[in-house]
């Protein structure tokens, strides 16, 4: 009997040896929110971008970043509270990933990753917004991988 019991011992051991601290990449999320947060009220957009997962730049380009934050910030203004409303974590161990956390957001890949996404429900001096972050978490810092904004007609010309 102790034998089996040392045998299940190990193999859960073995198991979740690869297993992750969802928490912990859930706090390096939050802290990631609270900075992109804390730089787009002080208009630092490039700042947000150049710190971002060098993947975010194949979706977007500084330029157009730069932009969508701007018009952004001039319908809705600063942030004034954010809430998280849900989160979940995930991780990539082969070369094809992708994910869909339902209306509009997607987040893809192509190497060993793993991933927080947060849904914040967000107020602004202007409106509220539902946010959804992707960041892709690597040497204990939530790097952005995919930001999305939601009802985007609030921030389009």
């Amino acid at each position: 009997m102790k034998a089996v019991s040392l045998v299940a011992a190990l193999m859960v051991a073995v198991l979740c040896g690869g297993c992750k601290d969802t928490r912990k990449m859930h706090e390096q999320g939050a802290r990631g929110v609270a900075e992109f947060h804390r730089l787009y009220n002080a208009e630092k957009y490039a700042e947000i971008f150049t710190a971002a997962d060098p993947d975010f730049g194949r979706e977007i380009t500084l330029p157009d970043f730069q932009q969508f934050l701007s018009a952004m910030r001039g319908r809705l203004g600063k942030v004034i509270h954010s809430t998280e409303s849900g989160w979940g974590a995930s991780s990539q161990h082969d070369k094809r990933f992708s994910l869909s956390l339902g209306e509009g957001v997607r987040a893809s890949g192509g190497s060993d990753k793993d991933f927080v996404t947060l849904s914040q429900k967000t107020t602004y001096e202007k409106g509220e917004a539902r946010e959804t972050f992707v960041f892709v978490v690597r040497d204990g810092q939530a790097l952005l991988y995919d930001y999305r904004v939601e009802p985007p007609a609030l921030i389009k010309n």
